[in-house]
């Protein structure tokens, strides 16, 4: 992380003014199950200049890698990781993850995305505090995305009872590795970066508590600021009430 907080120092000029989006989103169904979707937009990356400084910041120009590359492929953490996953507490949770890696230079586009598959909201915790006890050569390009997951330290992230779905803390930096310093380099990168949730209920929506919230039929949108969270200076906890 500490290596990846640096390389984004020295790439902070130019990203100022870029385009960096996290974008959360919760599909609930009425039985309770769903799919739980985690994208992370580093698109700006794939620009021709930043590929350009990217190079002449890492070791052997690696970023030159990126040049004509063209990858569009979903990977399955059971096909992926099979020794990894059976040794967790709950295997049957990540059985039913993924990851997806969009790559384009032709597009400049950077796209990674994590998703489950879940039988209830508390899986959704245990995938996203696990993710970093998965890894292997099969799940390549995934640990840059990882370490921009925002987890919770509470117990619960997410509970459902009957037609009221709470989110029991808000999200923040899951690793804690990341020192101030660390931060401060972070920050520099994070300045415009936006954190989007949205949950899709079975119903429409009759009342939140979520601050900033904004209704829409089934659907609840809460953007916050990225750099505000992961400060902890923005909340998204709260209940949404639906029919």
């Amino acid at each position: 992380m500490k290596r990846l907080a640096i390389l984004f120092l020295t790439l902070s000029p130019l990203l100022f003014t870029s385009c960096f989006e996290i974008l959360e989103e919760v599909y609930l169904k009425k039985d309770g199950s769903g799919t739980y979707l985690y994208t992370i937009d580093m698109s700006a990356i794939m620009d021709e200049s930043m590929k350009e400084l990217l190079a002449s910041a890492t070791e052997e120009g690696e970023a030159n890698s990126l040049d004509g590359v063209e990858i569009d492929s979903v990977i399955y953490f059971k096909d992926a990781n099979p020794q990894e996953i059976a040794e967790l507490s709950r295997p049957e949770v990540f059985k039913r993850g993924f990851m997806k890696i969009q790559m384009s230079d032709e597009q400049d586009k950077m796209v990674m995305q994590f998703g489950l598959d879940f039988e209830n909201v508390e899986e959704i915790d245990y995938f996203l505090k696990n993710l970093d006890k998965v890894s292997s050569d099969g799940m390549q390009g995934g640990e840059m995305g990882k370490g921009l997951l925002l987890t919770s330290k509470a117990a619960e992230m997410f509970s459902l009872k009957g037609k009221k779905l709470s989110r029991l803390s808000s999200p923040s930096l899951g690793n804690e590795e990341v020192n101030d310093e660390d931060m401060g380099m972070l920050s520099l990168f994070m300045e415009s970066a936006t954190f989007t949730t949205i949950y899709h209920l079975p119903g429409n929506v009759k009342k939140t508590t979520i601050p900033g919230a904004v209704i829409d039929g089934k659907t609840i949108t809460v953007e916050s600021s990225l750099l505000d969270l992961m400060n902890g200076e923005s909340a998204q906890s709260g209940w949404i009430k639906f029919k």
